[in-house]
């Protein structure tokens, strides 16, 4: 991740390890643009450990996003 300007920002636990509808742990990243993000999924390093991927983790779900406004509290 960190060869193409990636990083975790934020993992989150939901504390529903048990639920088939609600995911166990959410990771929130970040990459400098579109660019990077689909080189690093494209990744011949990365893509050489999907069975091991496939067997730890359920399922993956990417979303997408830009950063918002900081909210104030």
């Amino acid at each position: 991740m960190g060869k193409y300007g990636g990083s975790i920002e934020k993992v989150i636990r939901t504390g529903q390890e048990n639920s088939p509808d609600t995911p166990f742990e959410i990771h929130v990243v970040s990459f400098p643009g579109q660019e990077q993000f689909a080189a690093y999924r494209a990744d011949p390093e990365l893509l050489s450990l999907a069975t091991d991927r496939e067997a730890a983790i359920l399922k993956t779900v990417v979303v997408p996003g830009a950063g918002g406004p900081a909210y104030s509290t």
